[in-house]
């Protein structure tokens, strides 16, 4: 018999592959839903089906999954996805199949940021000053009332995209009508013509890993300089006190609780101020940039097998634990490797305390988007401290490439363009 899960779209690295391979190794069928799936590496896997469809489409995906359960002995027991875009539309299938999912309208509201601003507001959690923007004049008013530096966000985009500082009003109304005038993002999928101005937070910043309302671990952020926020690293566990670990805890699972988001994985951001903590936004998926296998490295918590079990409905024991090791990730940008890196893969994977690594098939030679599509390879480490972690992510960098700063340090002096 097989047990089919519908997964909707993913990407050949990162934490959509560890969810399909962790389907494939627990003898799971992946119901593959995309709009190409032929360009998959993936594509033609006796082990995986797949349906090619409109993936921005929900009622048409559902006639789809409908027409599979008509036609198949074995029906779909779960619906999933990695990718924040398709969590309301992971929602709304589940629902409509009887399957165990995020409540539809929670998870729609909770899609944009804006929504979770308003959210978090009325609950009075602990945030920047923010205004919503419809228009460049809106922009240009909340700007004044808040006040340069500001952050300017499009409400329903994901992985950073759009997301910039700015500390003058011209550069701002260029950036604000260019997004503003945007249908759709770069993959097509519709986005609302909506911004988010908020106050500038100069602070580290981490994330909590939630899943079913409770947290489990927290994750120290690495990210480029400012005006962008690409985020080039991430170490499990977060370096913080215990008092501020649980208070960080807390205040994530009042975040998910403030969203009605009580079913599965969320990766909550926050920066870590000198007395406190300021609520960033709430991603109701699982974590990305495969911070899950930072997360079963350092605490041996399968965070993967939580979102498999749980999509079908099976009996779950998760719950945080002490960690047992540090693990961290260090992605490499455009411009900081070469063809030339290729060559020592197989040395760097030799390094001590070296997990994983991976060069791009392709290699820019600069940051074009300041965002994740700038990333073009990384390096996986855990070790017993977080300084065994940084002498194996530093060796590894160093034999990639040859030099002696890069965006995945925390000490790195590179500008982002």
């Amino acid at each position: 018999m097989d047990k089919i899960i519908a997964v909707i779209e993913s990407s050949s690295i990162g934490t959509s592959k560890l969810l399909l391979d962790g389907l494939l190794a627990g003898g799971y069928t992946p119901l593959f839903l995309s709009r190409d799936p032929g360009r998959f590496p993936f594509y033609g896997n006796p082990a995986i089906r797949f349906i090619e469809t409109n993936t921005n489409d929900e009622a048409g995906m559902l006639r789809e999954l409908n027409e599979f359960n008509r036609n198949s002995a074995n029906k779909i027991l779960g619906v999933t996805s990695a990718y924040d875009y398709y969590m309301p539309a992971v929602a709304f299938l589940a629902d409509a199949l009887g399957l165990p999912g995020q409540k539809p309208e929670a998870a729609r509201y909770a899609r944009h940021k804006h929504n979770q601003k308003e959210a978090f507001a009325a609950k009075g959690l602990p945030l920047p000053a923010f205004q919503i923007c419809r228009s460049a004049a809106d922009v240009e008013d909340a700007a004044l009332n808040i006040g340069f530096p500001v952050v300017c966000k499009p409400v329903s985009g994901a992985g950073s995209m759009g997301v910039k500082k700015f500390d003058n009003m011209p550069e701002l109304l260029a950036h604000a009508v260019d997004w503003l005038r945007q249908a759709t993002n770069y993959r097509g999928i519709p986005i609302e013509q909506m911004l988010l101005l908020e106050k500038f937070v100069s602070a580290p910043e981490i994330s909590v890993e939630v899943f079913n309302g409770r947290a489990l671990a927290l994750t120290e952020k690495y990210i480029t300089p400012p005006p962008i926020f690409l985020e080039t690293g991430h170490q499990v566990p977060a370096k913080l006190a215990q008092e501020w670990y649980a208070a960080a805890m807390e205040l994530a699972e009042r975040a998910v609780a403030a969203l009605d988001l009580s079913f599965g994985c969320c990766h909550v951001e926050m920066h870590v101020l000198g007395d406190g903590f300021s609520l960033i936004e709430v991603n109701q998926r699982i974590a990305g940039d495969l911070i899950p296998l930072l997360v079963r490295e350092a605490f041996g918590i399968d965070m993967i097998d939580a979102v498999i079990k749980s999509t079908i409905g099976a009996p779950i024991d998760i719950h945080a634990a002490p960690s047992t090791s540090v693990s961290r990730i260090g992605f490499l940008l455009a411009g900081e490797v070469d063809e030339k890196s290729r060559s020592a893969l197989e040395t760097v994977s030799g390094i001590p305390n070296v997990v994983e690594c991976y060069l791009a098939k392709d290699l820019p030679t600069q940051v074009e988007f300041g965002d994740p599509r700038d990333r073009v390879g990384y390096v996986v480490v855990s070790a017993p401290s977080a300084s065994d972690c940084e002498i194996a992510l530093r060796s590894a960098l160093k034999a990639l490439s040859l030099k002696d700063e890069f965006f995945a340090l925390p000490d790195n002096k590179a500008k982002a363009a």
